[in-house]
């Protein structure tokens, strides 16, 4: 007679120990994950959760993308019977994971947690629960508007209850997501932030002045700026480069915009240097083969240029550069973009565009789908430069390719690849790091919901 065993309980034990002791164990995890994509028909809501949250928190999900497809297809189809912390650490977990996937998933989940948001549900409207769907969200780039009003109204609601990592995670938030012209919500967070105080860890201190550098008031940044200064000493050093670049973009931002009417703190030079290389090294990240298409073309017309270039003044990388007239070419792949509104620019690249403006470079942008769909690549950079109004300045308008155009990525590998760099270029954020948040369960056991202090 044949054992009988509980199936998701034999996957659930290992996976739930690695990720609490943040391990990992690739041909583990690839067992479990080959285990268990064919019965999650079996599997809770809640195991489902915490098997994507393990993937997630060990970094294991890169060569298990086929589970992630199927939990995606799951939690999409079952989203009704999950509860607030089930669909909060799955996006989490799709979103911080190292295979990016699940733009459907982040889609059909959106209504039903603005829903839930707007009904003053206590266990969906906590600081934890708003700051990591908001983070989730703009991580994965889906565009939500929606959500995000519902996010802004809880938000406000419960403000007082916000710990400084979640106005550090909500403020990062609406703002990569481009949701920046909600004063409302930016005024709060700013006079929550004073009444903490210096409770802020460095990491989220960056997260915030970020965030607030992306607003189109600028007042509003040097404010922050100025509170990032009135606390005690800390050191950069403590900083990775995601937090050091920017903080490198806010610093532009106060010192370019003539706008800006206060004092602004000054940066030490030794500072203002590693902050600059270190947004020089994370720009840098998202190079690929189809830019050197672009590149070999602008060549082949006349247009002389360096590739990624590197304003030192700035730091700012720009991926074809005119030093002496100060024009570039800027070929914007996928991660510029929503992953579902594909022509809709995320808050980052928006970001980048306003700095690229206030240093005074005269910038073509060329889109990936364009370049791609077009058959004769010397007209789409002819078209590129009239439609932003600026003169190449080459004598062979008309000319043709004499060389064969570089190999490049297919659409779909370049997509992927620069989906995969996008995520080294943002803040991580694990629930239970900086927040006194603890994700608890007991196998066999019911759920223990995700709480403060408790």
């Amino acid at each position: 007679m044949p054992c009988s065993y509980d199936a998701p309980s034999t996957t659930r034990i290992p996976r739930r120990a690695y990720a609490k002791l943040n391990k990992r164990d690739p041909q583990l995890m690839e067992h479990i994950a080959r285990a268990a994509e064919p019965i999650l028909d079996s599997f809770k809501p809640q195991e489902i959760s915490n098997m994507t949250y393990a993937f997630a928190k060990t970094q294991s999900a890169r060569g298990s993308e086929f589970l992630f497809a199927s939990i995606a297809k799951q939690v999409t189809r079952r989203v009704e019977e999950f509860g607030p912390q089930d669909v909060s650490n799955t996006l989490w977990a799709f979103a911080a994971s190292d295979a990016p996937l699940g733009t459907d998933l982040f889609v059909a989940c959106a209504p039903i947690v603005a829903r839930n948001m707007r009904n003053q549900k206590m266990d969906w409207r906590t600081p934890q629960r708003v700051a990591t769907v908001a983070w989730s969200y703009a991580r994965a780039a889906v565009y939500a508007p929606d959500l995000f009003q519902a996010l802004a109204d809880a938000a406000l609601a419960i403000l007082d209850d916000f710990l400084a990592v979640d106005v550090s995670n909500v403020a990062w938030a609406f703002a990569a997501a481009g949701e920046t012209d909600r004063s409302d919500l930016y005024e709060a967070l700013f006079e929550r932030a004073r009444v903490l105080g210096a409770v802020f860890a460095p990491q989220e201190l960056a997260n915030v002045v970020w965030s607030y550098a992306g607003l189109d008031d600028p007042e509003a940044c040097r404010r922050m700026w100025c509170f990032m200064f009135e606390g005690p000493p800390w050191d950069p050093n403590q900083l990775d480069e995601v937090a050091k670049s920017q903080l490198q973009q806010a610093w532009l931002r106060l010192t370019r915009d003539s706008r800006i009417t206060g004092e602004v703190p000054p940066l030490p030079e030794a500072w203002r240097r590693d902050f600059a290389e270190s947004f020089k090294i994370t720009e840098k990240s998202l190079g690929s083969r189809t830019q050197d298409q672009v590149s070999f073309v602008l060549n082949e017309i006349g247009w002389s240029h360096s590739t990624e270039h590197y304003d030192s003044e700035s730091g700012l990388s720009l991926d074809m550069a005119q030093i002496p007239t100060k024009t570039a070419v800027e070929f914007d792949g996928p991660v510029h973009y929503f992953a579902n509104e594909p022509w809709m620019l995320t808050g980052r690249s928006k970001l980048k565009r306003r700095l690229l403006d206030l240093t005074g470079w005269e910038v073509v942008y060329i889109d990936y789908r364009d370049w791609d769909s077009a058959t004769d690549k010397v007209d789409c950079v002819f078209k590129a430069f009239a439609k932003h109004g600026v003169d190449p300045q080459v004598a062979q308008r008309d000319a043709h390719l004499t060389r064969a155009l570089p190999e490049a990525e297919s659409s779909a590998d370049f997509v992927q690849l620069q989906r995969y760099a996008q995520q080294r270029l943002m803040p991580t954020f694990t629930p239970g790091d900086g927040a006194g948040f603890v994700v608890d369960y007991t196998p066999g056991g019911g759920g223990a919901p995700g709480h403060y202090g408790v």
